[in-house]
This record gives C-alpha cells, structure tokens and sequence, in this order.
C-alpha cells in the first residue's frame, strides 16, 4: 500500500483548521464574558489573535494543496497569508506582553 503524501498534508492541514476554529470560538466567547480593558482580556484577545492566525494560515494551506490552480485562488490564498501571518504575529504580541 502506497502512502500518498498530499492526502496526509491536507488531512493535517484539516485538523488544524478545525483545532483553530474551535479555539477561536472558545477564546471569543471567553473575551466577551471578561471585563473591558483588563489584563486577563488582552491575554485573551492574544490568544484569540493567534488562533485565527493559524485558522487563516490552515486555509491557505489547504487552497494550496487543492488540485485547481487559478489566479483568483492564488489571490485568495495570498490575502490569507497576509491576513493570517498578521493576526498571529500581533496575537503573539499582545500575549507575550501580558504573559510579564
């Protein structure tokens, strides 16, 4: 039996995807049962940040993978990077100064 590398990337990259939007879910509903401008609620907001960072990075990765190429798909995947790479760095950001 052959293993078929691309079918093991998507299925990564599909685990990701959902592992990120269930944590994004989670940390938005935390983020808004916190108090406004406190310390633990931008530690939230971080990790919050960095979740739909990886989420956004996973969906790029999987319109990668997809078997279809076209323009439209490489701007779309492209404004996910960017979208993506973003929210993670600011993400982490906002949690390493918070984590102090």
């Amino acid at each position: 039996m052959q293993i078929n590398i691309e079918f093991i990337i998507q299925i990564i990259l599909f685990i990701v995807v959902i592992g990120a939007m269930i944590l994004s879910i989670r940390f938005s509903i935390q983020s808004r049962h916190g108090a406004q401008n406190s310390e633990r609620n931008r530690h939230v907001h971080g990790k919050l940040n960095m979740s739909m960072g990886a989420l956004m990075l996973g969906i790029a990765g999987i319109q990668l993978s997809a078997p279809i190429i076209s323009t439209p798909r490489y701007i779309f995947v492209g404004i996910c990077v960017l979208l993506g790479g973003y929210n993670l760095f600011a993400g982490f950001k906002n949690w390493k100064e918070t984590n102090k």
